[in-house]
C-alpha cells in the first residue's frame, strides 16, 4: 500500500522528479582580473561571462555574452560588454562590443624617422576612447552570414602628462613632453572621431564561439568612414 501511494503522489502536479526538470540553459561565470604592466602598475577589477542556446534545436550553438571592468594604480580603467549572439536556427547572428577606456600610451613621435622617434621623447599621454562596434547578419547558408557593420571609435580628453620618462617610468626632470613640441601632432591634441558602416560577410564554422576546437572563422569586410555617418576622416577600410 504505501508503495502505490508513493508512486501516485510523485505524479501529482507540481512533484517534479529530477529527470522531468528543464535543464539548464544559461551558465554565468565570474572571472577575477588581475594584471600588471610597467605603464599602469598593478591591475585589477571583475569579469562575468553569460554563455548558453538560445532555443531547443541542436543546430544553434552557444551565444555568449562577456562583461569586465578593471582599474589600476596609475588610474587607468575600462568598461567593456562584448557579445556573440546565434539566434535559433541561427538565422541571424549578432556580434560585438562596447567600450570605455581610460588610456594611458608611451608617445616616442609619430613615424619612423630618427631623430624624431627615440628612446629620448618617451613621453605618456593620457585619453579616453570610446568604442561602439555591432553588426548584425543574416544567415545565406550553412555557416554563412551577410550583414552590415557599424563602427565608432571616439578618442577624447588628450592629456599629455607634464616631463618624460626613462625607462623605469620615472619622470626626466626639465623635459617637456615631446607630445606638445612635435609639430606633425597639433591636429591629434583635439577631440576626433572615426565612424564607419559596411557589408561584412562571415565563414563561421566554429563549434564554440568563445573557445573553438574545431572549425573556422573567415571575415571579408568593407567600411566606409565618413563625415555622412559623423567621422572627421573620409576614408575607406577593406580587412580580411
Amino acid at each position: 500500500m504505501s508503495t502505490a501511494l508513493v508512486g501516485w503522489s510523485q505524479g501529482l502536479p507540481g512533484a517534479q522528479t529530477e529527470s522531468t526538470k528543464p535543464p539548464k540553459r544559461i551558465t554565468i561565470l565570474p572571472v577575477p582580473v588581475l594584471f600588471y604592466q610597467q605603464e599602469t602598475g598593478a591591475g585589477y577589477g571583475l569579469g562575468g561571462l553569460l554563455s548558453g542556446r538560445l532555443g531547443n534545436d541542436t543546430i544553434t550553438r552557444s551565444s555568449n555574452i562577456r562583461a569586465q571592468y578593471w582599474t589600476t594604480q596609475k588610474k587607468q580603467n575600462l568598461l567593456q560588454l562584448v557579445h556573440t549572439i546565434y539566434s535559433p536556427g541561427e538565422k541571424y547572428y549578432l556580434n560585438g562590443e562596447i567600450s570605455a577606456y581610460t588610456n594611458r600610451l608611451y608617445f616616442f613621435g609619430v613615424g619612423n624617422d630618427a631623430p624624431q622617434v627615440q628612446t629620448s621623447n618617451r613621453s605618456f599621454v593620457d585619453f579616453k576612447l570610446f568604442i561602439i562596434n555591432q553588426r548584425i547578419q543574416k544567415s545565406i547558408a550553412k555557416n554563412q552570414f551577410l550583414g552590415l557593420q557599424y563602427r565608432l571609435s571616439r578618442v577624447y580628453n588628450v592629456v599629455p602628462e607634464i616631463g618624460r620618462v626613462d625607462d623605469n617610468g620615472d619622470e626626466i626632470i626639465n623635459q617637456t613632453n615631446y607630445f606638445q613640441l612635435d609639430p606633425r601632432v597639433n591636429s591629434q591634441q583635439r577631440n576626433f572621431s572615426v565612424s564607419g558602416v559596411g557589408p561584412v560577410y562571415t565563414y563561421d564554422s566554429r563549434d564554440v564561439a568563445l573557445a573553438a576546437s574545431k572549425g573556422s572563422l573567415l571575415d571579408l569586410q568593407v567600411m566606409f568612414n565618413g563625415k555622412f555617418i559623423g567621422s572627421d576622416y573620409n576614408f575607406v577600410r577593406y580587412q580580411i
